[in-house]
């Protein structure tokens, strides 16, 4: 009967041990990429005029990250309509979804260190009879480039009107 309890005895401390070591390797972990925030300078604009976008990207990791810049990673507009349907591409003029949208050769990055962030402001300058009066929900992407994957800003709502 001693074994016994000197075989439990141990089996608690281990688990115990690993209990302790779990929660303290999560209790430091982070969310391991970088965020992205918008927001609109006006949340009504009339047909014909563009809406200007200011984005905050930041670090809230303790290591560096890697967002991308540039065409196949950097920064790209979606523009959804009541339908759903994406006018990205038409919101930023047509000729990207990009708002930077220069040459850029493969995929870019932008190393950022832990608490650090960019302000970027973009006027965008849609097609003509592209934004017509009605609800737009708009939102930003970039790529982390270490993950490979694609994050996305919070949503906000542009009414167009007359």
């Amino acid at each position: 009967m001693n074994i016994n309890w000197l075989r439990f005895g141990r089996q608690v401390a281990l688990a115990s041990a690993f209990s302790l070591w779990g929660w303290a390797a999560t209790a430091q972990t982070t969310s391991g990429t970088f965020v992205i925030k918008i927001s609109l300078s006006a949340e009504t604009i009339h047909v014909g005029e563009g809406p200007v976008i200011t984005m905050i990207t930041s670090n809230p990791t303790d290591h560096i990250v890697y967002a991308g810049q540039g065409r196949g990673g950097g920064p790209e507009v979606e523009l959804l309509n009541d339908k759903g349907e994406d006018l990205g591409v038409h919101a930023v003029g047509g000729v990207s979804k990009h708002p930077d949208s220069g040459v850029v050769l493969g995929v870019h990055r932008e190393a950022m260190g832990p608490g650090s962030h960019t302000r970027d402001i973009w006027p965008l300058k849609p097609e003509p009879g592209y934004l017509v009066p009605g609800v737009y929900r708009l939102r930003v992407h970039r790529r982390d480039v270490t993950l490979g994957t694609d994050v996305y800003s919070n949503a906000v709502t542009l009414t167009v009107v007359p």
